[in-house]
C-alpha cells in the first residue's frame, strides 16, 4: 500500500482514540497494533476450520486489531476506528469481572466508528414502524447465532440504543454507564445508577425516543 494509506489509518485511529477518551475520560498508553490482511481468505487463515464467516471485517484482541481487504475508505472510515474502539475498551474493562452485554460492546464500537449511520438509523427505524425490532432480551447473543438477514439490524439496534444514552442524556452520560459497568457493576445495576432506570424501562424510552413507543 502506498504512504498516503498508512497516514489516512493513522488520523482515522487517532480521530477513534480521541473520542472514545472524551467519551471516557479515560487514555491509555498501551501501543495498539492493526494488521491488514490483503483479502478474505488471507485473512481467514488465523480462524479455525469453517469458522470464519463471510460478513466478518475485522477482529480485536488484547492490545491488536486484525482486518481485511484492500477497499481505503471501508477500512479508514469504518473497520479501523470499530476495531480499535473494542481494543481501547477492552483496557477500560480490563479488570471488569461482570459480564459486559454484548449489544453493549458492539454498539460504542459502532457508535465510535467515522461513518455515516443513516443506513442503520433507516433501518432501525423502518423495523420499529413494522413491529420487527429485536427485543432487547435477544440482544444479548451472539450475532453468529443469529439468522444472517438479522445480522445487519441487530448491528443497527446496537448503534442505536448507546446513540440513544448519548444523545438523550449527553455523551458524558454514556461515559458514566461505561465506567459503571467498567466498576463491576451489572448492565441492569448500571443503568439505575447512571440513567435512574432498569432493562426494560430503558427499552420503552428507547422506543419513544425512536417515536414508535409500546
Amino acid at each position: 500500500r502506498p504512504a498516503d494509506f498508512g497516514d489516512l489509518l493513522f488520523e482515522a485511529a487517532v480521530e477513534g482514540y480521541d473520542h472514545v477518551a472524551s467519551v471516557t475520560g479515560v487514555t491509555t498508553d498501551r501501543l495498539a497494533r492493526i494488521v491488514i490482511y490483503n483479502n478474505h481468505r488471507d485473512f481467514c487463515a488465523f480462524y479455525a476450520p469453517n469458522s470464519c464467516q463471510d460478513w466478518v471485517g475485522g477482529q480485536a484482541f488484547s492490545g491488536i486489531t486484525v482486518q481485511q481487504g484492500a477497499d481505503r475508505d471501508w477500512l479508514v472510515y469504518d473497520v479501523v476506528p470499530h476495531e480499535l474502539a473494542h481494543v481501547f475498551y477492552n483496557e477500560v474493562f480490563r479488570d471488569t469481572w461482570v459480564r459486559v452485554p454484548t449489544w453493549f460492546n458492539e454498539g460504542i464500537a459502532v457508535e465510535s466508528d467515522g461513518i455515516d449511520h443513516s443506513r442503520e438509523k433507516a433501518l432501525v427505524t423502518e423495523a420499529a414502524a413494522d413491529g420487527e425490532l429485536i427485543p432487547l432480551r435477544h440482544m444479548g447473543t451472539q450475532t453468529s447465532g443469529l439468522a444472517h438477514d438479522a445480522i445487519h439490524l441487530w448491528y443497527a439496534e446496537t448503534y442505536s440504543l448507546v446513540t440513544f444514552i448519548a444523545d438523550a442524556y449527553g455523551e458524558q452520560k454514556l461515559g458514566e454507564v461505561i465506567l459503571t459497568l467498567a466498576d463491576n457493576h451489572p448492565m441492569e445495576e448500571t443503568l439505575f445508577w447512571s440513567l435512574n432506570m432498569d432493562l426494560i424501562e430503558f427499552e420503552m424510552a428507547w422506543r419513544e425516543w425512536l417515536g414508535y413507543p409500546v
